[in-house]
């Protein structure tokens, strides 16, 4: 029993050992990390990110590894930094990036990581909706559902919050099919459904005529059916770029890729030569333009799952 006693209290001083050594060389970690990484904080950038890594280290102080040191480190860094911003916009002027995103300026990159929550498929037994040669032949330069069906431009242009869940996909999906089933009712259904009760929808209330919903295979299909039956659901890949998005059409810069991320597509245009769609985001008024953004077509493969469904009403 004795020898059993001994053995527990060397382990004990063992662990705690290794996690006052870790906590103790904190700071020469954190700093050869940065180095390493060629990283450049504000102030307030640092200390932020300090501070979460020293919380994340003792957490997880008996499991870590060296290899997940490093990965650690690059999860608990600020998601958007200054000088992150200031490199976007010395590359291109087609948009410009901001480090004013709301409540995603606090966020660390591991944060953003589970806010894309969508896994990008391809269309594969869906419904093909294609329009005919005749029906595309008028299709506006420009397009936006709010104006266009004005009934229910409070419904289309409310922006929602996800807050820190990767449930962009009920989002999307919802906020679509909420557009169109108010559409489909000439306005007199203005009720904002609940992304979380989806899937406690009942089929034979509003739901769709058909199980599957359409998937859109060309540009114009898809702006023939905003323009008639309203927006859609679609969905592409994040990078790190993208989070610091505040006006202009986006085209991927630079940064990590994050995830899949699902949205809703109201509307499109052309700026400055380049063609874009306009998309609802889910991440609160204070991110992007209000809430909303552009993106180039085909941009990140947001052209490859364009969803829409037909409402019973």
């Amino acid at each position: 029993m004795a020898h059993h006693l001994y053995a527990v209290v060397i382990c004990l001083e063992f662990l705690c050992g290794a996690l006052v050594f870790a906590i103790r060389d904190l700071r020469s970690t954190f700093d050869n990390l940065k180095a390493q990484k060629g990283l450049v904080y504000s102030p307030e950038e640092e200390a932020q990110h300090l501070a979460r890594f020293e919380e994340e280290l003792k957490a997880q102080a008996k499991f870590i590894s060296t290899e997940d040191v490093a990965e650690l480190f690059d999860e608990t860094r600020p998601a958007i930094m200054q000088s992150f911003v200031d490199e976007i916009n010395s590359k291109q002027k087609a948009w410009t990036a901001s480090i004013e995103q709301g409540r995603l300026k606090t966020f660390s990159l591991g944060d953003t990581k589970r806010l894309c929550g969508t896994l990008r498929e391809a269309a594969s037994g869906l419904t093909k909706k294609v329009y005919a040669p005749e029906e595309l032949q008028d299709l506006p330069a420009d397009f936006d559902a709010r104006s266009g069906f004005p009934k229910c431009s409070g419904v289309i242009g409310h922006i929602r919050d996800q807050s820190a869940c990767g449930s962009c996909w009920a989002f999307g999906t919802t906020e679509a099919f909420n557009d169109r089933l108010c559409i489909k009712s000439d306005g007199n259904f203005t009720e904002l459904l609940s992304a979380g009760e989806m899937n406690a929808c009942a089929i034979d209330r509003h739901f769709m005529k058909e199980t599957s919903p359409h998937h859109y295979s060309s540009l114009d299909d898809a702006k023939k059916a905003i323009q008639t039956d309203g927006p859609v659901s679609a969905a592409f890949g994040v990078y790190e770029d993208f989070l610091a998005y505040k006006s202009g059409v986006y085209k991927h810069t630079s940064g990590t890729f994050l995830g899949g991320h699902a949205v809703k597509i109201i509307g499109w245009g052309e700026e400055k030569g380049e063609g874009y769609w306009l998309v609802a985001n889910s991440w609160n008024g204070d991110w992007g333009d209000h809430g909303f953004f552009k993106i180039a077509f085909g941009q990140c493969g947001i052209n490859d799952l364009l969803l829409g469904g037909t409402p019973k009403v």
